[in-house]
């Protein structure tokens, strides 16, 4: 696991194996934005349970590569909540002690794309011109964009996370939308692509 950071209060941990990028962040993840456990409390074994329940089998290392939390979630784990903690766990906590709050975390395996989209999160929490100007845009677009709302809520994320969800797609992911036949402006995307391009700017080191 490699850290460093790669705009202004945003931290990217970088994994050699899909594998360990997925068991480190899980519960951490899950916390924040599953929709069976955001805010509570949980087991490994009690999210194994469910997911296999959700999906038939426990396939979140091929489901999930890339991954966004923001600072006030890693909370409840060091104020010793979640004990016991795995080995991959205690890791990263160890490593975002050190960093002055408030900081936003992402966790990838190498892929361009994927770190595009979670930088889009990344840029929502930590900066506040950024996220008005998205929610300003997407906001009264809701039933224009209702097929991209439902899809994010299909694939498992919290409500309270779905315009966030959205906008990152959107902007980083739009192949990936037309290829589920989910129709949009394409024109919206360039628009969030841009405002993603002038805070990157805003926010270097």
């Amino acid at each position: 696991m490699m850290m460093h950071e790669i705009l202004k209060n945003v931290w990217l941990f970088s994994f050699l194996t899909r594998q360990d990028l997925a068991l480190t962040f899980l519960r951490f993840q899950e916390h924040y934005e599953s929709p069976r456990f955001r805010g509570e409390v949980f087991s490994m074994r009690e999210f194994e349970t469910w997911y296999i329940d959700q999906k038939g089998n426990f396939s979140y290392v091929e489901d999930w590569s890339g991954f966004n939390v923001p600072s006030y979630v890693f909370e409840p784990f060091l104020q010793g909540k979640f004990d016991p903690l795995s080995n991959r766990e205690q890791r990263l906590l160890n490593a975002v002690k050190s960093i002055e709050e408030p900081f936003y975390v992402i966790g990838t395996n190498d892929r361009s794309e994927t770190l595009d989209h979670e930088i889009c999160h990344a840029l929502f929490y930590v900066d506040t011109e950024y996220r008005d100007a998205v929610v300003s845009i997407l906001e009264p677009m809701k039933e224009e964009l209702r097929e991209v709302f439902s899809k994010m809520l299909e694939l498992g994320y919290h409500e309270s996370v779905v315009l966030d969800e959205v906008h990152a797609y959107l902007s980083a992911n739009p192949d990936w939308l037309e290829s589920k036949q989910i129709t949009f402006d394409p024109t919206l995307s360039k628009r969030l692509q841009d405002l993603k391009t002038k805070a990157i700017v805003r926010n270097k080191r």
